[in-house]
Order: structure tokens, then sequence, then C-alpha cells
């Protein structure tokens, strides 16, 4: 096939110059494909070809009916709009040719092609002290306790990121504060009830605790929710 370069992404260049490992992305879907909420550092995206649905939670605002890192935007929207305590997205737009759509950092967003859409994407280098520095960075120290610093820095900010929470809570267990990784864990669901992890982290928590009932419990709700879990060892 004789493959052409579609107008506007020769002139398009990166927010600098010198190295930096986001490098432009080209986003390429057909009908209903995108990505499920999840949160980064700033962005900016440009719509080539197609169209793409976004919906976008500005920091604090993400609704407590909760997301699932495995549903789709479309099967989201299907799932979760309109139920109790739902809150829609702060934005909702549809992204057409030539428009450029940027997202703050922090901002949990996710997105449906409307058809066969073409996007280019790029993300900012990380700053040095910001919340998703802080999240994104806190495994390079090697002392928990200053893992569990950077953490609570980017709660400070935010604390309504179940992420956040959810490894605040393996901080702690590495340093062996196994009651305050489950208090974490026990937050983060609290905030989103769907996602997987700290159910899983939550259990094994209270396994290591001797509250084996109560662990049993937690899984059980998982299922229920219908959480996918990684594999569980199976307990008695």
């Amino acid at each position: 096939r004789n493959w052409s370069v579609p107008p506007g992404i020769t002139s398009l260049t990166t927010y600098s110059t010198t190295a930096n490992k986001h490098k432009l992305t080209l986003a390429l879907g057909g009908l209903g494909q995108g990505i499920p909420f999840h949160f980064h550092t700033d962005s900016y995206s440009v719509q080539v070809h197609g169209q793409k649905r976004w919906g976008i939670y500005a920091a604090g605002a993400m609704t407590k009916t909760g997301f699932s890192r495995v549903e789709s935007f479309v099967t989201w929207l299907e799932r979760r709009r309109g139920g109790k305590g739902y809150v829609a997205p702060t934005w909702e737009c549809v992204q057409e040719p030539g428009d450029v759509l940027y997202v703050p950092e922090g901002f949990y967003h996710a997105t449906a092609s409307l058809g066969d859409a073409l996007a280019v994407v790029h993300r900012a280098r990380e700053g040095a002290d910001t919340p998703y520095q802080h999240f994104a960075s806190y495994e390079n120290f090697k002392d928990p306790s200053a893992q569990v610093a950077a953490l609570q820095r980017a709660i400070d900010v935010d604390a309504t990121n179940a992420e956040f929470w959810v490894h605040m809570g393996v901080a702690h267990s590495r340093a062996g504060r196994i009651e305050d990784t489950a208090s974490c864990m026990r937050q983060a669901l609290r905030l989103n009830f769907l996602l997987p992890t700290p159910h899983e982290n939550l259990a094994k928590a209270l396994m290591l605790l001797g509250r084996n009932q109560e662990a049993v419990k937690v899984l059980k709700r998982a299922v229920l929710l219908g959480v996918g879990l990684p594999e569980f060892p199976q307990t008695h």
C-alpha cells in the first residue's frame, strides 16, 4: 500500500528538546475502542482522523460508584452511568479532527473511538514536586519510611485518589505495619470498590493478622461485585 503522513503530524514536537522518555504516541482505534479510566502527568492529544469521546474527572471529583481497570469506557458507560450515587464526569466531549485536548496531571480520563480514529498523544516530563511525581517515584526510595513520606505528599494534595492509598498500604506492609496496610486498603475501597488490588491486599493483610474469616468475607464481596482478582492462594 501507499502510505501517506496525515497533515499536521510532521509539525508536532515534544514539550522539551531535552531527553524525554514520554515521546509522541499514536493512538489508533476502531469503533468503541479506547482506554479505561486512568491518570498520569499532564498531556495533550491531537485528533488527526475520526472522532473520540472523552470523559474527564477533575482531581478529587471521581464518582464514588467506581470504575474497573478491565472495563472499557463504553462498558463503564453502560454499567455505571446513572447508578445510585453516580456523579457525571466533570467534562465530557467529542473530539473532532484538528481538535487539541489538554488533560491536567492527576485528572482521571477515559476514551472511546466513535469509528476509526487516529490521534497523537504526548505526556509531559514529570515535574520535580507534583503529586503524580511523588506517587510515581516512591519506589525509588529503598527505605519504606521514605516511601510512605513520598506517598503522603501525594495524598495531602488529593486524598480521593484510591490508587495513592493502595500504594501507601504497600509501603506500610514493607515496613511491617500490617494494621496500617489494612486501613489504607479499606480507604482505597471506600473510594473505588471496583479495584481488585485493594481487595486482594486487604485479604492478605487480614490473614497476616490472623483474621482469616474477615479475609474470606473480603474475597467473597469481591466475587459478588464481579471484581477480577489475581490468582489467590486457597484458604481453609
